[in-house]
């Protein structure tokens, strides 16, 4: 069968999406990754096959940052749809497929598939963003509303209205551009840190983050740092933690991502290891906790490593994914707001100490299911397009 894959140029989401491309691929499917130019030296060893879109515009992770609110990342949402829709459509009847696949902020695809009749199916990485919830989450963090929010969402509710009138005749919530749900709609995350779970759609099926692990042996011998690679660009974050975990007593390793060199730095403690990048799983296997910006990626490995974690949320997403760390009682987070190096240092220090962080997420670990979620994905894959089928109209 013939499966085209829509995509915008975010690696970490990729990262989570490949094992299913490569084992549909493995199963003798035909599979077409369609993505920005750039995009290509990510999947030039992929076994499937790469088109870029024509005159790409819209989302870039350089244009994604932590300041951006909920309807401006709306805003930019809505900027790649509309650069990209005529290109999937024309590619979409050139190649005719028996399904369309897109990640979760490609709302350009699930247009086409809707029209031309064609089964859809939408993979969303760690979990479903509700407008709502993030909202409700801000509200109760900060009190009143910036009225830089109030003005990006009256851009938002304008320009959306306008584009959900000429694609779906005004009959969508015109917030699913956040979320562009299908009637298979794969989760690659975990359930129980799915805020607002109920609320979401019958459609959405839980399959577990695809982090593949080999056989390792735990040990709890150092603190491990990272930003990931998006919001790596905040030194001050990094001279925090060197300030606040060299007095530890522990052994500490930073990931700076490639962004900084350990010599920005100056002098730092002796039990402090700044490094240009690491392969994060490795050392989590050896890490007692994680200090992390609460990325899907990010937290799903720490889940698998059994590390307690210290989220310091960057966006309101990852906000959303610390509270229900904390609530888990999987590790503590704090806001970026009143990070110090005093309070860093008392919340490491405590999740270092108390045995429930990590007997909790051992715990949590070992109720994963045995079944690789690529596996599981792909099962449901199959069985959607046998019981759908291709309904294209030339």
């Amino acid at each position: 069968m013939k499966i085209l894959f829509f995509h915008i140029p975010n690696l970490g989401m990729y990262h989570a999406i490949e094992p299913i491309l490569l084992e549909l691929q493995e199963r003798g499917h035909q599979v077409i990754h369609y993505n920005e130019p750039g995009f290509r030296r990510y999947v030039q060893n992929a076994p499937f096959c790469f088109i870029a879109y024509s005159n790409y515009e819209g989302y870039f992770p350089n244009r994604f940052h932590a300041s951006m609110n909920l309807y401006e990342l709306g805003l930019l949402l809505l900027e790649t749809a509309e650069h990209t829709v005529d290109f999937v459509e024309t590619e979409v009847l050139r190649e005719s497929p028996d399904l369309i696949l897109h990640s979760k902020f490609t709302a350009a695809p699930k247009i086409v598939a809707r029209k031309h009749g064609i089964p859809a199916a939408c993979l969303t990485n760690g979990f479903v963003l509700d407008p709502r919830t993030i909202l409700d989450a801000e509200r109760k963090k900060r009190s009143p509303v910036a009225m830089s929010n109030v003005s990006s969402f009256l851009r938002f509710r304008r320009r959306a209205n306008r584009f959900f009138d000429q694609h779906f005749n005004g009959s969508s919530n015109t917030d699913d551009i956040f979320v562009n749900d299908e009637a298979l709609h794969l989760v690659l995350g975990l359930e129980m840190l799915q805020p607002a779970r109920s609320s979401l759609s019958s459609h959405c099926s839980f399959v577990g983050p695809t982090v593949r692990m080999e056989e390792y042996s735990k040990s709890y011998e150092l603190i491990y740092v990272s930003l990931g690679s998006v919001f790596v660009d905040n030194k001050e974050f990094f001279q925090t933690c060197i300030e606040a975990l060299g007095k530890l007593g522990r052994r500490v390793i930073i990931s700076l991502s490639g962004h900084f060199s350990p010599g920005d730095f100056g002098q730092v403690p002796d039990n402090v290891e700044l490094c240009h990048f690491v392969h994060q799983t490795d050392v989590l296997q050896k890490a007692s906790v994680f200090v992390t910006h609460g990325g899907d990626s990010s937290v799903s490995e720490a889940i698998y490593c059994e590390t307690p974690m210290v989220v310091v949320p960057q966006i309101p997403e990852q906000l959303l994914r610390a509270q229900q760390i904390q609530k888990l009682m999987l590790g503590k987070y704090i806001d970026p707001m009143d990070l110090t190096v005093d309070l860093l240092r008392r919340t490491v220090a405590e999740v270092l100490e108390n045995p429930l962080f990590r007997n909790n997420v051992q715990a949590f670990k070992d109720s994963l299911p045995n079944i690789p979620s690529a596996i599981t994905a792909c099962n449901q894959i199959e069985e959607f397009i046998l019981q759908n089928g291709k309904r294209l109209v030339q």
